[in-house]
């Protein structure tokens, strides 16, 4: 293959040698522009889809309180309702946890937008064009990995809850009949969602497990001048936990938030 050796006006410190074919660039590019892509689809659907389900739900649940409200209520019907309102309240607790997956997903599609304008940056054999991101490619990949897993483990415990709050409203047949879109319409975009995590991942393992012509040699300081800066875009906990573990670094301690805090 013939390389394109780049030379830079603004060399980073720390970067001693940076080459990719001119073909491996190209592809590279395209496989992050289709993750992109994967990723936008599903922050659509978590973005939009939920935040309908999650308006809708707290309207039955509304009119399930006024309801529950009026005066000489039969006690099998008290019951029900009392029995709606708290499965109708833990979807929408669930759903609100979605805000927290769907940020965690955009934190992941910033870097990886960038890492796709990079490639296509070296394909189009941009003379102004500085590497940044692409230097620690592999690196980021291998994290994004990590994290999209964390991230199904966190939707798939959050879908499960939301699950069985749908299947107890289901089998009451009267509130069922009156739900049943609602009902049907959150069951499957919690289906297509756990597909589209999952196809995000097997991009990711494919991209890890890729064997290019990428020749970097960078130090260990420029090195981590990078992934830090990638670290410093993680605002939760659990993100930074995965990446210490991810590159062994040691835990560090950060401030204790309210839970409030996190809806951000």
């Amino acid at each position: 293959m013939q390389y394109q050796k780049f030379t830079y006006k603004n060399i980073p410190d720390g970067v001693l040698d940076f080459e990719l074919s001119l073909y491996w660039a190209n592809l590279y590019a395209s496989l992050f522009n289709s993750l992109t892509h994967k990723t936008e689809t599903l922050l659509d659907h978590l973005n939009n889809d939920f935040i309908i389900a999650c308006n809708r739900i707290k309207k039955y649940s509304k009119i399930a309180r006024e309801k529950l409200a009026e005066p000489d209520l039969e006690k099998p019907v008290k019951e029900k309702l009392q029995k709606a309102i708290k499965n109708l309240d833990q979807i929408i607790v669930e759903l609100q946890y979605h805000d927290i997956i769907r940020q965690k997903i955009e934190h992941v599609y910033s870097i990886e937008t960038k890492l796709f304008h990079e490639f296509d940056s070296i394909h189009m054999r941009d003379p102004t064009f500085t590497p940044e991101y692409a230097l620690v490619a592999k690196d980021l990949i291998r994290l994004f990995h990590n994290q999209f897993l964390d991230i199904r483990k966190d939707y798939m415990q959050a879908s499960f809850k939301i699950q069985k709050s749908l299947f107890d409203l289901w089998i009451d047949r009267e509130l069922a009949k009156k739900l049943q879109l609602l009902l049907f319409n959150t069951s499957e975009k919690l289906k297509l969602i756990t597909g589209e995590l999952d196809q995000a991942i097997e991009k990711h393992l494919i991209l890890l497990q890729d064997k290019a012509d990428l020749n970097i040699a960078i130090t260990d300081n420029a090195r981590m001048v990078v992934l830090e800066k990638v670290r410093d875009i993680y605002t939760m906990q659990a993100e930074r936990q995965i990446f210490n573990e991810t590159f062994e670094l040691q835990q560090e301690v950060l401030p204790e938030v309210d839970d409030d805090d996190i809806f951000f």
